[in-house]
């Protein structure tokens, strides 16, 4: 997308927001006025983001990328006993159970 394109489309969502502004003073403060106004706020800040170099994209996260994984051993934690009936972190809180 080149420069003019964001600044022609930065131009309709200023153009839209006014809109429903006047919207949101005659029809009231609904849920589909408010619903509305937060789509022009993401369609804001989207445009923002084009606005920016490609370089300063955020990097993707390093998850599965070959990041070094470290492992405790179970004997590092000390007395097993202080951690039963406690979550395994991770997503759902699984419970190890042990026999």
């Amino acid at each position: 997308m080149t420069t003019e394109q964001v600044a022609g489309v930065d131009v309709l969502v200023h153009g839209l927001r006014r809109y429903v502004e006047s919207l949101q003073v005659s029809a009231g403060d609904s849920v589909a006025v408010r619903r509305l106004m937060n789509d022009i706020d993401r369609l804001e800040l989207d445009l923002g983001d084009l606005s920016l170099p490609q370089d300063a994209v955020l990097p993707q996260s390093t998850v599965g990328s070959g990041a070094e994984v470290i492992r405790v051993p179970d004997a590092a934690v000390g007395d097993p006993g202080q951690w039963h009936g406690v979550d395994d972190e991770g997503i759902g809180g699984h419970r190890r159970h042990h026999a």
